[in-house]
């Protein structure tokens, strides 16, 4: 393969004996002048066709490059939302772990009327229930009668807690309204009463 700079000058030489009547030339030179220019469009297809390739490696490094900001904003973007949904489960987990706790602090508040309703009853309740096997009509008939009757006073029992609760709640809502009614109350006074003192102490000056 010949050097650039040997492509040059025999493109310049060639320049030059084009210049010249191409019937000037013997067999030989005209074949030797073809292989020449052969090989100069060799070199030049592999000319246009490196800077083609140069061409198409800028585009792609270009492509690339924006391919790989693209894909490290979407990271950025995904740690700052993998932040933020951390944060919200650790809200969502606070509040639950507030209703939990609220909702202990009730049960344990209903647990004294409850209990007093249900005293001794809930097992003897149960235990009205007929769950023995039946064999015949009339041990079915029987037994329908004795948990219907079981059933109705269960009915009862848990008719007798609501009120419980129901009248425990009321009962709760009604103090903790008389007590703030009360601090309030004394709130105002504690005012007033600093009131009347900071005029007499500017009556004293």
């Amino acid at each position: 393969c010949s050097t650039p700079k040997q492509r040059s000058l025999a493109h310049r030489r060639l320049l030059n004996l084009s210049q010249m009547p191409f019937s000037f030339f013997t067999e030989a030179e005209k074949v030797m002048l073809k292989a020449e220019l052969c090989e100069l469009g060799s070199g030049l297809q592999e000319k246009i066709q490196r800077q083609e390739d140069e061409v198409t490696f800028n585009t792609k490094r270009s492509e690339l490059q924006d391919n790989i900001r693209r894909s490290r904003n979407q990271i950025e973007a995904l740690k700052e939302e993998h932040i933020k949904l951390q944060m919200g489960w650790k809200k969502e987990h606070e509040k639950l772990q507030d209703v939990r706790e609220d909702g202990a602090a009730v049960l344990k508040l209903l647990e004294k009327p409850v209990s007093s309703v249900l005293r001794g009853r809930q097992s003897a309740v149960l235990r009205d229930f007929d769950l023995r096997p039946v064999f015949t009509e009339e041990d079915v008939q029987q037994q329908e009668s004795c948990n219907e009757a079981a059933s109705a006073e269960l009915s009862q029992l848990m008719t007798r807690v609501e009120e419980k609760l129901c009248a425990y709640i009321k009962n709760e809502k009604e103090l903790f309204e008389k007590y703030e009614f009360d601090i309030e109350n004394i709130t105002m006074e504690l005012r007033w009463d600093q009131r009347i003192a900071e005029k007499k102490q500017g009556l004293r000056r």
